[in-house]
């Protein structure tokens, strides 16, 4: 009797085994899933941040070359601060006089 208990609970130790290995290979794939769902998630958004923000530059450069035109037009004294040179100024209000 003692040997049959014993392969009993051997066979009962081997299966469990396999059961839980069965299990933590079931669940590391879960886990892999979950993470690389995750992933693509965050490069979605990385990818759209970076969109957004390249929109925004472009934006930006536009409005400064609007600006730097309509005080050309102008011929705004003020112009210099803002990185016009004063010849430019001087060369436009040249023009304009003719």
């Amino acid at each position: 009797m003692d040997t049959q208990n014993t392969s009993q609970e051997t066979h009962k130790n081997t299966s469990s085994t396999s059961s839980d290995s069965q299990l933590a290979v079931c669940i590391a794939r879960r886990a892999m899933k979950i993470v690389i769902f995750i992933g693509m998630a965050s490069v979605v958004l990385l990818m759209i941040n970076i969109y957004i923000l390249l929109n925004q530059i472009t934006a930006t450069a536009q409005i400064s070359r609007e600006i730097k035109t309509i005080k050309q037009v102008l011929g705004n004294p003020s112009s210099e601060d803002f990185g016009v040179e004063s010849s430019q100024t001087t060369n436009q209000n040249q023009i304009n006089t003719k």
